[in-house]
């Protein structure tokens, strides 16, 4: 004699065990894909900020000795004494793209006899993104030979 054959499928219990495992688990993907997508927009920022921040003090370093202060003071003096506003691309708040990058500009002399034979340059950029205020720094000493 042949045993019965049970009935084929799944029951109710095991479907919804299924359906709550599968969705624990694409809620854990998603939550993964988001936050990755938040990592990589914050590298992508961070990049951009850096090439602006070390191109800007490239510029510096290549002036002549004697033009180093003023090209930094004409730099600045195009807004105001204290920040030089300078728009970098990519660098905005989603939510307010009128909101630029702010770059300020410190420059310090280590006088000798009146004249500086030492710069102290600082350059710091803030901008604003989706995750807040962001800030790259970047500090250099240029001396005269």
């Amino acid at each position: 004699m042949r045993p019965k054959a049970r009935n084929a499928g799944l029951t109710m219990v095991e479907l919804m065990i299924a359906l709550g495992i599968m969705a624990i688990a694409l809620f854990a993907l998603f939550t993964f894909i988001l936050h990755t997508m938040t990592a990589k927009e914050a590298m992508r920022d961070l990049e951009l900020a850096r090439q602006s921040v070390t191109g800007k003090m490239e510029e510096i370093k290549a002036q002549a000795w004697n033009n180093i202060a003023p090209f930094v003071n004409g730099q600045m003096a195009q807004a105001n004494p204290a920040t030089s506003p300078r728009a970098v691309p990519g660098l905005s708040d989603p939510a307010n793209p009128s909101q630029r990058a702010m770059m300020t500009i410190t420059l310090q002399g280590v006088p000798n006899n009146a004249t500086p034979t030492i710069w102290d340059v600082g350059i710091r950029l803030d901008w604003k993104n989706s995750s807040g205020t962001r800030t790259y720094r970047i500090a250099n000493v240029i001396s005269q030979f």
